[in-house]
């Protein structure tokens, strides 16, 4: 199976007031800090949700060597939009000048958005997961109401009814060429669409 991408001129942000449910996908450090780039525009437009995401880091890994949150991912509510969530990619420990390698963060990319994708539609084996997976994806059922696709029991938010958005992730701070975040997506497990912005 192979991803697809969608590229759409524009702003991610500026379609933050359209009525379709989306996840909006960016990169993170681990470290607590969405101090750049889109993540701090997500800060000041949404900044309970970067006390929540603030919060993640410090109960799974802030500022450890090697990080347990690498490689792993949390969706968070925007707490303004009910159609909107922020995907979060730990792909980095930290951010700024301090940033990861391009070969970890392109790894710890593909990783993360494999574990997101198998969340959103329910496909987690959980001997594939070890015990930062667990306590994230509980995490982010208990405390935010998602649910994957597939399951049974009501909450407040079916990942299934969600788009898969975002920038062109990892190209500006952590200085990744975009084509070759880019092939990562296309070589996902899933097949999903992605909606990529790009100004």
């Amino acid at each position: 199976m192979t991803s697809r991408i969608k590229y759409v001129k524009g702003n991610i942000l500026n379609s933050a007031n359209n009525s379709n449910k989306r996840i909006l996908i960016h990169s993170c450090n681990c470290n607590g800090s969405w101090g750049g780039g889109l993540a701090y525009q997500l800060a000041l437009n949404y900044p309970k949700s970067e006390i929540e995401y603030i919060e993640i880091c410090d109960l799974f890994g802030k500022a450890q060597e090697n990080n347990p949150l690498l490689g792993k991912f949390a969706i968070i509510p925007s707490f303004t939009d009910p159609n909107l969530l922020i995907g979060c990619l730990f792909n980095s420990t930290l951010g700024g000048l301090h940033h990861g390698s391009k070969e970890s963060i392109l790894l710890n990319t593909e990783v993360a958005l494999n574990k997101l994708l198998a969340f959103v539609f329910n496909d987690t084996d959980t001997e594939e997961l070890d015990s930062v997976d667990l306590k994230l994806n509980n995490f982010m059922v208990e405390c935010y109401g998602l649910q994957p696709s597939s399951t049974e029991s009501s909450s407040k938010y079916d990942l299934s009814q969600f788009q898969l958005e975002m920038p062109k992730i990892n190209s500006g701070i952590f200085g990744v060429p975009w084509e070759e975040t880019e092939l990562i997506l296309e070589k996902l497990k899933y097949n999903v669409e992605f909606t990529v912005y790009e100004l």
